[in-house]
């Protein structure tokens, strides 16, 4: 077990959106960069088979490290890394259409939980696309689970 110091995804993105929901360009780089991590860690959990199962941007935590210690304009440069918490819904799956399950969870949440920011999913779905190995299947059969509605598959 770790603790995982800094905000969860949630808390991250609502204290942002809370600032200036009026222009999501606004909300800055930080957040884009965010979102694409966030596409880029769940396309390296899929390339290594792994379902996370309960994808929500509550189980998303960010890590703040300290890039250069050099105060600039009166502040500390820092990058955030995205952690995965909360498996116990997590399986080993080499299912494209588990892996899209998954998303399709992520994005239920994401959408649910920021509807102000729904623009911003498609960033993390084109960073998982750049960044999975087989992403153009997985990405093909969210599609088809989009269509279907369903949150999880029956089969298995």
């Amino acid at each position: 077990m770790e603790w995982i110091e800094g905000p969860s995804v949630r808390e991250y993105l609502s204290d942002s959106l809370e600032m200036d929901t009026s222009d999501l360009k606004g909300l800055g780089a930080g957040v884009q960069t965010l979102m694409e991590k966030i596409g880029g860690t769940v396309g390296k959990l899929h390339d290594i088979d792994v379902v996370h199962g309960d994808l929500t941007t509550s189980n998303l935590m960010l890590r703040e490290q300290k890039l250069d210690n050099t105060p600039k304009e009166g502040h500390l440069e820092r990058l955030h890394d995205v952690v995965l918490i909360d498996f116990g819904l997590g399986q080993v799956s080499t299912s494209d259409e588990d892996k899209a399950v998954d998303l399709y969870v992520l994005e239920r949440a994401f959408l649910s939980t920021h509807p102000k920011a729904s623009a911003l999913f498609n960033t993390i779905l084109e960073a998982y696309k750049r960044s999975s190995i087989g992403s153009t299947i997985v990405l093909r059969r969210l599609q088809e689970v989009r269509l279907r509605g369903r949150k999880r598959s029956m089969i298995g």
